[in-house]
């Protein structure tokens, strides 16, 4: 009875002060808010970072990315199929060649095998 007792007291008492639970309770309330925003900034900045190093590596490997260093890319005029071997051109097939700036329609002539 006396553990009963007890307990009904400190339910009384709370009871009749409810801002103290409420302060405590605002108070936590407002520590998980800041965590929260903490782990949502620290998760967006590392999501960020991760696109910034993605959108590095697609650039170093982009076509264009290659044209401006002063690389080109020839195809075939019939069929669009990128040469990458002297062996894949034949004597007077046409081709074209992709600049930076602007493209060069050719006629091969000579295919010489390094």
């Amino acid at each position: 009875i006396r553990l009963k007792r007890q307990k009904l007291d400190y339910w009384a008492v709370r009871l009749k002060h409810p801002q103290a639970n409420i302060d405590l309770q605002q108070s936590k309330l407002k520590q998980v808010k800041q965590r929260l925003h903490s782990a949502m900034q620290s998760t967006l900045q590392k999501h960020k970072l991760q696109l910034s190093q993605q959108m590095r590596t697609l650039s170093a490997v982009s076509p264009l990315s290659i044209l401006e260093r002063g690389y080109s890319i020839a195809t075939v005029e019939k069929t669009g199929q990128v040469l990458k071997h002297s062996d894949d051109a034949e004597l007077g097939q046409q081709i074209n060649v992709r600049l930076q700036h602007g493209q060069l329609v050719c006629d091969i002539k000579e295919i010489k095998h390094d």
